[in-house]
């Protein structure tokens, strides 16, 4: 959409603008949908979840084992899970991809 419109017509300018016959308005559920989703923060914090202790975990793959950094908060709730590859880098893995014998094993290696 152009910066500027060029027209001599005013009306449709204010029209495009959004005004109506009785003047210009906000839209009423554009307006609540964006303040909606803000909440009673304003500040807009960080609501990340801090994690206590960490360890490493290993599981078995196609080429070799995969190693992964497992971060738990102090009720041993999984926070974060990293992946880290043969360069020594990490990567967020979704945990959520771990099945029950996996988060069995990896609840068993931090209470070790």
């Amino acid at each position: 959409m152009a910066r500027h419109i060029k027209t001599r017509d005013y009306a449709m300018v204010l029209l495009i603008n959004g005004a109506t016959k009785a003047g210009t308005h906000r839209d009423i559920r554009k307006h609540a949908s964006a303040t909606a989703c803000r909440g009673s923060n304003k500040t807009m914090m960080s609501q990340k979840k801090k994690f206590s202790r960490s360890y490493d975990w290993t599981r078995p793959a196609e080429h070799g084992d995969e190693l992964f950094e497992i971060r738990v908060d102090d009720n041993d709730n999984i926070v974060e899970v990293y992946i880290i590859d043969e360069e020594g880098d990490s990567w967020l893995f979704n945990h959520g991809s771990f099945n029950n014998e996996e988060l069995a094993s990896i609840r068993e290696a931090g209470n070790v």
